[in-house]
């Protein structure tokens, strides 16, 4: 499988040796060569069984990274109904300017709307950093991975790591603390980045469930599921025999996408709408 990852960086979990990972890292430079070339497979029979069965609309969100406009127009998209539910597969934080307005957003939407928080590599990190989860690590590395734009949401433009330890608001630390490692509904499996392969989901590391990326993309999973998977920017919507990959880069201001499983239709808000 090739996939289409642009020029996007990585990122790190290791201040220093072991698996750090830094900017320019062939991480994900060494992702392959350009999606256009790419045919992928397209899971008919089993997403119209799934639709005859449910009418209710299965939408998976993105890694959004603190962009709240590009979320606000993601939705106005989507137009949300009471029906549908929703499954936000991490990464809400960091890099982008409104890391706060985005956390609002989400808690003030779960309340209307059927909503799943998975954990992300980013909210994992923030939590090691802040050490309100004994299970979350890397919190050494969060000042590498884009967690300043967040000290500057919470606290202002003239905001230090340290300032997150007493300006995020309680309902926001509960919020981050209670999103789950992965979810599974119908024949989809959600994971911020993915699992190692042929390993049962029970038994999966949770280092792997949000930092994997080559094992998993480049492999097929040996899972009866289809996973469904941020974390690692593509320049558009994946879907392949095994896996749906719908981080597009909203942290680097590409584009930020959705997609409606049942149906396959995809959403997404490009950077040039918003900015």
């Amino acid at each position: 499988m090739k996939l289409e990852t642009g020029n996007l960086s990585a990122e790190g979990r290791s201040a220093s040796g072991g698996k750090l990972k830094t900017k320019k890292n062939s991480q994900v430079s060494s992702l392959k060569s350009q999606v256009s070339s790419i045919k992928y497979p397209r899971l008919v029979g089993i997403f119209a069984s799934l639709q005859q069965v449910s009418n209710k609309r299965l939408i998976a969100v993105g890694d959004i990274h603190g962009q709240f406009k590009m979320l606000e127009l993601l939705m106005k998209k989507i137009q949300p109904k009471e029906s549908d539910k929703f499954i936000f597969l991490g990464d809400y934080i960091d890099r982008g300017l409104q890391s706060k307005e985005v956390i609002d957003f989400l808690i003030d939407f779960s309340k209307e709307y059927n909503c799943i928080f998975l954990r992300g590599n980013h909210e994992d990190m923030l939590l090691a950093f802040l050490k309100l989860d004994e299970k979350a690590m890397y919190g050494e590395s969060y000042q590498y991975n884009g967690g300043e734009y967040t000290a500057f949401s919470y606290a202002g433009d003239n905001a230090v790591l340290e300032d997150l330890k007493h300006t995020i608001p309680e309902e926001h630390i509960k919020f981050l603390k209670s999103m789950k490692y992965y979810y599974i509904e119908d024949n989809f499996l959600f994971v911020h980045a993915g699992i190692m392969p042929g390993i049962p989901i029970e038994e999966q590391k949770l280092d792997d469930l949000v930092w994997i990326r080559e094992q998993f993309i480049y492999y097929p999973t040996g899972m009866d599921k289809i996973i469904v998977f941020g974390h690692t920017p593509l320049n558009k919507v994946l879907i392949g025999n095994d896996k749906i990959g719908i981080d597009t880069g909203a942290g680097y201001n590409i584009a930020l996408s959705a997609i409606e499983l049942y149906t396959k239709e995809v959403y997404s808000v490009k950077w040039s709408e918003v900015k």
